[in-house]
């Protein structure tokens, strides 16, 4: 009962910074649709703020797989919230560092991620793409 309340309160709250984020992100995981209600509880300006030092590749490739795992209508729907927080991590300083650490078959979520992204939103997705190509060494 208490992981249950746990679990629902941080599927409707943003976290701050990065440990109350890996925390709550880390308990809702297992379970794809409370985690991307979580997610979209986050703005672009505190997805910043909560890596502005720390980025787990593991973390990202989730964040970003569940993304792309929805429906076309959901990215389209929140295809102007997607573009902002692709922008905000591949803004924070360690998603260099992140994707250094990344194999081929990784990047290829990140790619997989901006080419759905790119389908819904258009050329608004132009910026991410370059940011995710030169971060990551990988073409489009």
């Amino acid at each position: 009962a208490v992981i249950k309340a746990r679990d629902e309160f941080a599927a409707t709250s943003a976290p701050k910074n990065y440990y109350a984020f890996e925390r709550d992100f880390k308990s809702l995981k297992a379970d794809e649709t409370k985690l991307v209600s979580f997610l979209c509880n986050i703005s672009a300006a505190d997805i910043r703020n909560i890596f502005k030092s720390d980025m787990e590749p593991d973390i990202l490739l989730k964040m970003l797989k569940s993304f792309s795992a929805q429906p076309e209508q959901f990215l389209s729907d929140k295809a102007d919230y997607l573009v902002d927080v692709a922008v905000a991590i591949s803004s924070a300083s360690p998603f260099d560092m992140a994707c250094d650490f990344m194999e081929d078959d990784e990047k290829a979520v990140l790619r997989d991620f901006v080419c759905k992204l790119e389908a819904v939103a258009g050329n608004r997705v132009g910026p991410v793409k370059k940011r995710f190509a030169a971060a990551c060494s990988m073409e489009f």
